[in-house]
């Protein structure tokens, strides 16, 4: 009985995280933000790369307010906005066939 319950619990995991890709040399063209809602959104130019994973729209990337480092992201987002900085945002797959979850940002200055 444990080791089906491993199992089944390595499965779930396995179909509600798949992956995370990589898209570089992109500048934060647009910020939004619904006062009623935990996440910013942000649109990139280009778009960021989500092929293959379940995320349907490239058109934003969905910053969640629900870690840590939310308040340290949504800066470094502004700032490479102001500064015409280029960045790499990493999206995520989060399963909703949507848009993909904005894991992290790095900032540039190429």
């Amino acid at each position: 009985m444990k080791k089906l319950l491993s199992l089944l619990m390595f499965l779930i995991s396995l179909n509600a995280y798949s992956g995370t890709l990589d898209t570089p040399n992109v500048k934060v063209k647009y910020i939004s933000a619904f006062a009623d809602y935990d996440y910013i959104m942000v649109h990139t130019d280009p778009q960021p790369n989500i092929s293959g994973l379940s995320c349907s729209d490239s058109f934003w990337l969905l910053l969640y307010d629900t870690g840590g480092n939310f308040g340290v992201a949504s800066s470094l987002l502004e700032h490479a906005q102001k500064s015409h900085y280029k960045v790499t945002v990493t999206a995520e797959d989060n399963g909703s066939n949507q848009y993909c979850k904005l894991n992290r940002i790095t900032v540039t200055n190429d």
